[in-house]
């Protein structure tokens, strides 16, 4: 079955549409929150994930099963989450995160584990997978930058372009 997922802004408040396509309307991504937006979809095609922010409390990542199931928090709710995407083969997470204290990139195997991985140290927001599917990009400041992450896990963090 096929969904669309998406915000829409009409006149003074954000909508979240998530809907069968063939049913048509839309409704909620999740009850009960004041700001939430759809981030994607696994590359399976099976999971929404999706950001909630309470008020002004934390941003949080959530994921919820597109057959409608009740969505459920990815992270811990005391940080904010943030940009996640999936590697186009479905095995890592990259996202942003507050967890050092400041606005960082990481990088988690799919499903969650505990060996999160930094992969930038002194700040990085907007990560996207790159075509070959094994190389991380992330802005930080005017820059952009690159890590390698094979199956072990990231390598090195390096400066595309200034």
């Amino acid at each position: 079955m096929l969904r669309l997922s998406c915000s829409v802004e009409r006149l003074t408040e954000l909508h979240n549409i998530d809907t069968p396509l063939a049913q048509g309307g839309d409704g909620p991504l999740a009850q009960g929150a004041a700001l939430q937006g759809p981030e994607g979809s696994t590359p399976d095609g099976r999971l929404l994930y999706f950001e909630r922010q309470p008020g002004a409390g934390a941003v949080r990542l959530f994921i919820s099963p597109l057959s409608g199931a009740e969505a459920t928090p990815l992270f811990e709710p005391r940080f904010t989450y943030t940009n996640a995407r999936f590697s186009p083969d479905g095995t890592w997470l990259a996202y942003v995160s507050d967890e050092s204290g400041a606005l960082d990139v990481s990088v988690v195997r799919w499903p969650l584990s505990h060996g999160r991985m930094r992969v930038s140290t002194t700040g990085g927001s907007r990560p996207r997978w790159s075509r070959d599917r094994r190389t991380l990009l992330f802005l930080f400041g005017a820059g952009l930058f690159r890590v390698p992450v094979p199956s072990a896990g990231p390598g090195k963090t390096s400066l595309v372009l200034a």
